[in-house]
């Protein structure tokens, strides 16, 4: 695949795995093992930020393998 390809798959697919990833497992991960400090909504807010940046970075190195496994597949077809 070509290079601007390549970005806006990775970019779409890292926005739609972040999308359509379950909560559940996160949120039950963090609350398990991520000790939280602060009164009431900071402490909810801080909560949601680790939630939510762990759910990114699974998504990003998801649509990095799809699309790493995707550019050599199209390669390979030439």
């Amino acid at each position: 695949m070509k290079k601007p390809l390549c970005i806006i798959a990775f970019g779409v697919l890292t926005i739609l795995f972040l999308f359509f990833m379950p909560d559940g497992g996160i949120y039950s991960y963090v609350r398990n093992n991520i000790a939280m400090s602060g009164d009431g909504g900071v402490a909810m807010d801080n909560y949601e930020s680790v939630v939510l940046l762990i759910k990114l970075a699974i998504s990003a190195a998801l649509a990095l393998a799809v699309v790493g496994v995707g550019g050599r597949r199209f390669r390979s077809a030439k």
